[in-house]
């Protein structure tokens, strides 16, 4: 059974936390302890309403690294001519990390950007995104689109994640992400696709959360600051042999099972 299953189990099972919920818990019934659980801050809620079933610092402000290029995605869907063609800039490229395999001079279209962007992290693909509007305008515009979504500890310094002053909480996260299950689900099924095959690239989901059945969209991320952070939605088959989707964030985690 994957970790993630693990940590939803865990969450619905927990005798400590008081919350009310109609939901039959799943199926599977996993051997899972606090001791468990390695992210410093962790949450579980309903994707439906929001509403947190389970969970440890859900406010405690921390540095979120890739998970940030959801709000990319957002911005450039939100502002951006998605038709649009840029050439990729000797500065994008030189972007510290070489996933999405852009190259200098490369022409691709704002919509092309999104699918290195979210399958292969492509921190080469956000800066080339935040320079077509200029940078620093998009950057304000992310900040601006946190306060807008009511996510006031959420902060962005670059629209890759790489810098360690961008951060959130737990809570923000979910909000953020139940928002763009709800609004802007293009993001999330983006994310959530194997490959993409573009006009000169391909891009492969290097997410290993891609893999697991039940996952319908977000991201991960790693930096030494961050360590391990997700945001996801996962869509649970419930004892009833309903299903129902259910946001999991995770900051500050060993690893991105627990």
């Amino acid at each position: 059974m994957f970790g993630l299953l693990f940590l939803l189990s865990f969450a619905l099972f927990l005798p400590s936390v008081a919350y009310e919920t109609s939901y039959q818990v799943p199926a599977y019934v996993a051997d899972t302890t606090a001791s468990d659980i390695t992210a410093r801050a962790w949450g579980v809620f309903d994707t439906e309403n929001g509403q947190l079933l389970a969970g440890d610092a859900v406010t405690e402000a921390r540095p979120v690294a890739s998970v940030t290029k959801l709000m990319t995605a957002q911005v450039a869907l939100a502002t951006l001519p998605l038709d649009a063609t840029t050439t990729v800039s000797a500065r994008a490229v030189a972007t510290e990390g070489r996933l999405g395999g852009l190259k200098a001079g490369d022409v691709l279209s704002i919509r092309e950007l999104l699918f290195p962007l979210l399958l292969e992290s492509s921190n080469d693909a956000a800066e080339a995104l935040a320079e077509y509007a200029n940078r620093e305008t998009f950057l304000a515009q992310m900040n601006a689109a946190a306060r807008t979504l009511e996510l006031p500890a959420t902060i962005f310094r670059d629209p890759s994640g790489l810098s360690p002053e961008n951060v959130s909480t737990v809570t923000d996260l979910a909000r953020f992400v139940t928002y763009l299950a709800h609004h802007q689900p293009y993001i999330l099924d983006v994310s959530s696709l194997a490959e993409y095959i573009g006009t000169a690239h391909t891009w492969h989901n290097v997410d290993t959360i891609s893999t697991v059945a039940t996952f319908r969209g977000g991201k991960h991320g790693y930096t030494d600051e961050a360590n391990r952070t997700l945001a996801a939605v996962v869509e649970e088959t419930m004892a009833s042999g309903d299903t129902h989707e259910f946001t999991i964030v995770l900051l500050g985690s060993d690893n991105l099972t627990a």
